[in-house]
């Protein structure tokens, strides 16, 4: 959709138990120019309240019986991710977890909720939000991995990589979110 964009992943998804189709573009530029470009295909703007946070802009769209989500970094821009449903939207909880698991049985981080699931073609992913800086949240996600016997590789001070044993590593990001933190996990289908 991006005009110039190239296209990093695709295929079909569920985000938060939705199925819906994906795409996450690279050097996509300004999310906004891709919902104008939207608009100007003929997808109407929907009003939902973004519970993903962290950063992320997220903008929804109709057409007919279709859904159209796109969400972008809130900073500028850069990656560009869009899910097509046929019907609903998935739920974006006001409170509570979203529907869904965590991805690669990963120790949820301490403290948080989930706010959005996606499995994929290949992949799994959760972004949660939890009431501590980003430093506090990965050093106290380490220690729940380390504990339930996972290897932390890579620790560093927002982020690290983790991997059972015959597994394939998982990757957990933590940022600024307001007065907490947002930690998305993404893991390697297998």
């Amino acid at each position: 959709m991006p005009p110039g964009a190239r296209t990093l992943l695709a295929g079909r998804a569920e985000v938060n138990r939705v199925p819906a189709r994906y795409a996450l573009f690279g050097d996509a530029g300004d999310g906004g120019a891709c919902a104008e470009r939207a608009r100007r295909a003929g997808w109407r703007p929907l009003r939902v309240p973004s519970a993903t946070g962290g950063g992320v802009r997220v903008r929804a769209f109709a057409r007919g019986s279709e859904r159209l989500l796109l969400a972008w970094p809130a900073g500028g821009p850069g990656r560009v991710a869009l899910a097509r449903f046929a019907g609903a939207l998935p739920e974006l909880p006001p409170a509570g977890d979203a529907p869904g698991r965590e991805p690669a049985g990963v120790p949820r981080p301490p403290g948080s909720r989930r706010l959005l699931h996606v499995a994929g073609d290949g992949f799994e992913a959760a972004w949660y939000r939890a009431a501590a800086s980003p430093r506090e949240l990965a050093r106290r996600s380490a220690a729940r991995l380390v504990a339930a016997g996972w290897r932390v590789a890579s620790p560093g001070a927002t982020a690290l990589v983790a991997a059972r044993a015959g597994g394939r590593p998982v990757t957990l990001v933590t940022e600024a979110d307001g007065d907490g933190a947002a930690a998305f996990v993404l893991a390697a289908a297998e």
